[in-house]
């Protein structure tokens, strides 16, 4: 579930990840342009694959293809000219657009078929969000692959309790609950994990994690309640700043990224009447930086311990 997960992670992350054949992924070249109707009738593929169930034997393989071709196209009619924030904006309203609310199912018990399934549809969703942001569709398909691999499942959480938030309310705190899905939802406290080696070890590791995502994320998000395009500014600041060590370049590039995104920001709340938010950013700002913290702690194993 991008969860608990760490025991299936190493057996099936890296690995397929290492087995892609690039010879079979290479894109035809063409020298034609497609046409307005062609690339409406891709985008609404798009919009249709996005949903449907997992059916690669290597869901990297389908990763690295999405990430290979870009889809979708940027010139697809609804991305035209669109904002970064905007586009971001898109990405999340199409990952969420058959998200259950009052009908979301309660399910505490995952086996490891049923655990790897999720694990891949929603590695896969991911990939499909991130390439809605800017910063990430400028790197190389190189840089964005190790760039997913690192930061995807992070993404997945941050992504997982904004909807959350939305859907609970203070109640996602006091009643433990998280959405792991459009379909399902958990009470953190009791997930059972079955037919996976160390499963109650994982399954305590991923309980320390999600409190902790619950009280320094959750927690100031509920006072905020954030429009979907300061969300999605959440979310790009996160994947902005998740360079380990950033060298010179590319702390320049990053406060580049920002200050578009900044005025990108600026631009919305003026549009909308908002004169008086730079607080509002600075609460913003420090979630960003918390879930920072959190995938750090994770990355060094401290939910392990």
């Amino acid at each position: 579930m991008g969860m608990t997960v760490d025991a299936v992670d190493q057996n099936v992350d890296d690995k397929e990840l290492d087995e892609i054949e690039n010879d079979e992924l290479e894109p035809k070249k063409s020298p034609f342009k497609l046409s307005d109707d062609q690339l409406r009738t891709e985008y609404q593929f798009y919009q249709r694959s996005i949903h449907s169930p997992e059916n690669s034997n290597s869901i990297h393989t389908e990763i690295y293809k999405i990430f290979k071709f870009e889809l979708p196209k940027m010139e697809a009619h609804r991305l035209a000219g669109l904002g970064p924030i905007a586009k971001f904006k898109e990405g999340l309203r199409l990952i969420r657009s058959s998200q259950k609310t009052n009908d979301l199912k309660i399910d505490n018990r995952f086996s490891r078929t049923k655990l790897i399934f999720h694990w891949k549809r929603q590695a896969r969703t991911i990939a499909y969000l991130l390439i809605h942001s800017f910063e990430f569709r400028y790197l190389e398909l190189d840089e964005k692959m190790k760039k997913f691999r690192i930061c995807w499942k992070s993404v997945y959480r941050l992504e997982r309790i904004l909807a959350t938030v939305e859907i609970f309310g203070r109640s996602c705190i006091t009643e433990k609950f998280f959405v792991l899905s459009n379909e399902i939802g958990i009470r953190i406290n009791d997930l059972d994990v079955e037919g996976i080696e160390g499963s109650s070890r994982a399954t305590r590791n991923f309980q320390k994690y999600a409190k902790r995502l619950l009280k320094d994320v959750a927690e100031p998000l509920i006072e905020l309640k954030l429009s979907m395009e300061e969300q999605s500014f959440l979310m790009l600041n996160f994947l902005l700043f998740l360079e380990d060590i950033p060298d010179e370049d590319s702390i320049e590039t990053q406060e580049e990224f920002l200050e578009i995104l900044t005025d990108d920001l600026h631009e919305y709340y003026m549009e909308h009447g908002i004169t008086n938010y730079s607080l509002r950013i600075l609460k913003i700002t420090k979630i960003v930086w918390a879930m920072k913290r959190i995938h750090e702690d994770d990355m060094c194993g401290e939910f392990a311990k």
